[in-house]
C-alpha cells in the first residue's frame, strides 16, 4: 500500500517534470509560467492523465486512456517544434478522450467493484513486493475486463468478474501465508546491502539466525506457518535494526567520531528525547543513575496516564449513567406529553361529539313545536321552552284536555336529555291584582309539574316549580298580543 501511494505521488508530479524537460530549452528566453500559458491545454492534459492513471483509469478504460496518451504524444511532438495551435489541438482531443475514459472507468469501477476490493487487499498484503509478476498478469486481465465494459460487452465483463476476484484473493492469501518469510528475506538482503554484516555484525547475525529458523521450520513442515512467521517477524526486526545501526556507524566514520564524540552524541539524543519530561539532564552522574532517572520519570508518566485513563473511564461511566437517566427522564416526559396530547385530543373529540349531539337534540326539540305553541331557546347547554300555547281558563289553573298534546311534546323534549333537571315557571299578564296573579302562576306551574311527573313519567325529584306572576313580562301588556305572550309557562331543561 505504501508503494502504491508512492507511485500515485510520483505520477501526480510527472506532468511538472515532463513539462520542465520538454520545455527546458526555452527557459532561457521565457519563463515556465509563460510556457504553461502558451501550451495550457497540453499542461492540463499531462496533469489529468497523471491523475487518471493514479485512479487506475488506464486499467478500467484502457482503450480511451490509450487514445488520450496518443494525443499527448502528438501534442508533445508539436510543442517541441513550437507549433502552438497543433499542440493544443491534439491536447484538446486528448482531454476529450480522457473525459470519455473517466466516464467509462466509472462504469467499470461500479461493475468490477468486488474485483477492485480484492485487488486492494492483495496490495495491502504486500503482493506488489512479493509477487510483482503475478500481480502484473492479473492487472492485464483486469484491463481486458475494463475494455469489455468500454465496448459495452457488459455480460462478458460480468462473466470474467468472479475469476478475477478469486485470483486477486488467492494472491492476497499467498502473500499472507508466505509473505512474512519473503519479506524477512528481503529485509535481511537490504541489511546486507547497507553493510550491516560489516558494521553491525552481531545484530545482523541475529537476523540471519531467525531467518534460518523460519525457513527451516517451513522446510520441515509447511503447516507450521505461524511458528515460521514468528521467526520471520523477528528476523525483520533484527535486520531493520542492523541496517539502521550500520547507517549510524557509517555516519560516525564519515564524521570521524571518536568514542567521546559518540558518547556526547548519545547524551544529546537523550536530552532531546526526554525534553518533554523536563528532567534537566546534565550528565554529571553515572550513566546508570541517568537511566534510572529517565525510567522513573517515564514510569510516573505511565502511572499518571493510567490514573487519568481510569478517571476518564469513571467519568465516562458516570456521564453515560447521567445520560441514560436524562434520556429516561426525557422519554418519560415525552410519554406523558404524548399521553396528555392523546387525552386532550380524546377530550376534544368528546366535546365535539357532545356538542354535536346537543345540537342535534336541540334541533329535534325545536322541530317538535309550532311557533304558535312555544319558542325554543338554547342557553349554552340548557334548553328553554317558552310555552305560550296553553289554554288555561281565565283565572284558573286546571289543565284542560286541550293542553295534553302540548304537554306530551314537552315530555318528549325533556326525555331527549336523560337525567336533566326541569324547572317549571309560571307567568301571567298584569290583568288583575299582582297577588292573585302570583298565586295563579304558581298553581299553573305546579299543575304542569304534576302532569310531567304523573303522566309523563319524569322523576319528581328532577322537577321544581315556581310562579312569578306578572314580574317577568316578555312583551307589552298594552296589547292583546303582548298579554298573550306574557301568559306563559316556561320549562327550563337543565342538562348540566
Amino acid at each position: 500500500m505504501e508503494e502504491y501511494a508512492l507511485r500515485t505521488q510520483w505520477l501526480r508530479s510527472l506532468p511538472v517534470l515532463c513539462f520542465g524537460i520538454l520545455m527546458g530549452c526555452a527557459t532561457t528566453q521565457v519563463s515556465q509560467e509563460q510556457i504553461r500559458e502558451k501550451f495550457s491545454d497540453l499542461a492540463k492534459l499531462e496533469q489529468n492523465i497523471a491523475e487518471a492513471e493514479a485512479a487506475d483509469v488506464n486499467l478500467l478504460a484502457p482503450g480511451s486512456f490509450s487514445s488520450a496518451k496518443t494525443s499527448l504524444g502528438m501534442a508533445t511532438t508539436a510543442a517541441r517544434k513550437d507549433q502552438v495551435e497543433s499542440a493544443n489541438k491534439h491536447a484538446r482531443q486528448g482531454l476529450k478522450a480522457l473525459e470519455q475514459a473517466n466516464a467509462d472507468a466509472e462504469r467499470a469501477r461500479e461493475l468490477l467493484k468486488e474485483v477492485l476490493v480484492a485487488r486492494q487487499r492483495a496490495y495491502d498484503a504486500g503482493a506488489k513486493t512479493l509477487f510483482d509478476e503475478e500481480l502484473r498478469i492479473l492487472e492485464t486481465d483486469l484491463a481486458d475486463a475494463g475494455n469489455l465494459v468500454e465496448r459495452n460487452k457488459v455480460e462478458d465483463a460480468k462473466r470474467a468478474r468472479p475469476e478475477l476476484k478469486d485470483s486477486f484473493l488467492a494472491l492476497e492469501l499467498k502473500a499472507v501465508k508466505e509473505g512474512t518469510v519473503q519479506l524477512a528475506k528481503a529485509a535481511v538482503k537490504n541489511a546486507a546491502s547497507a553493510g550491516a554484516d560489516d558494521f553491525a555484525p552481531k545484530m545482523y547475525a541475529k537476523a540471519e539466525e531467525q531467518l534460518l529458523l523460519a525457513t527451516n521450520t517451513l522446510d520441515a513442515d509447511r503447516t507450521q506457518r505461524d511458528k515460521a512467521n514468528t521467526h520471520a517477524r523477528q528476523a525483520i526486526i533484527f535486520a531493520d535494526r542492523s541496517a539502521e545501526i550500520a547507517e549510524l556507524v557509517k555516519d560516525f566514520e564519515r564524521r570521524k567520531f571518536r568514542t567521546e564524540d559518540i558518547v556526547i552524541w548519545h547524551q544529546n539524543e537523550l536530552s532531546t528525547a526526554t525534553a518533554p519530561l523536563d528532567l534537566g539532564l546534565q550528565f554529571t552522574e553515572p550513566n546508570e543513575t541517568t537511566v534510572s532517572t529517565i525510567r522513573t520519570a517515564i514510569s510516573k508518566l505511565i502511572e499518571d496516564d493510567k490514573s487519568n485513563r481510569q478517571l476518564a473511564e469513571a467519568r465516562a461511566v458516570e456521564i453515560d449513567r447521567l445520560n441514560r437517566e436524562h434520556e429516561a427522564g426525557m422519554q418519560s416526559m415525552r410519554q406523558r406529553f404524548e399521553q396528555e396530547v392523546v387525552t386532550r385530543e380524546m377530550a376534544q373529540e368528546e366535546i365535539t361529539r357532545m356538542t354535536k349531539e346537543q345540537e342535534e337534540k336541540f334541533n329535534r326539540v325545536q322541530g317538535m313545536f309550532d311557533p304558535k305553541e312555544a319558542n325554543v331557546f338554547r342557553m349554552r347547554d340548557d334548553v328553554l321552552l317558552s310555552v305560550h300555547g296553553f289554554s288555561f281558563p281565565p283565572g284558573k289553573s286546571e289543565i284542560s284536555t286541550d293542553n295534553f298534546g302540548l304537554l306530551n311534546k314537552i315530555v318528549h323534549a325533556i326525555t331527549e336529555f336523560k337525567s336533566a333537571n326541569v324547572m317549571i315557571s309560571g307567568h301571567t299578564d298584569s290583568t288583575g291584582s299582582a297577588e292573585k296573579n302570583l298565586s295563579l302562576s304558581d298553581q299553573r306551574a305546579a299543575n304542569v309539574a304534576k302532569f310531567l311527573a304523573e303522566v309523563g313519567g319524569i322523576e319528581p325529584a328532577r322537577i321544581s316549580a315556581e310562579g312569578f306572576g306578572e314580574e317577568r313580562p316578555v312583551a307589552s301588556d298594552t296589547t292583546p298580543e303582548g298579554r298573550a305572550s306574557n301568559r306563559r309557562v316556561e320549562v327550563l331543561i337543565k342538562t348540566q
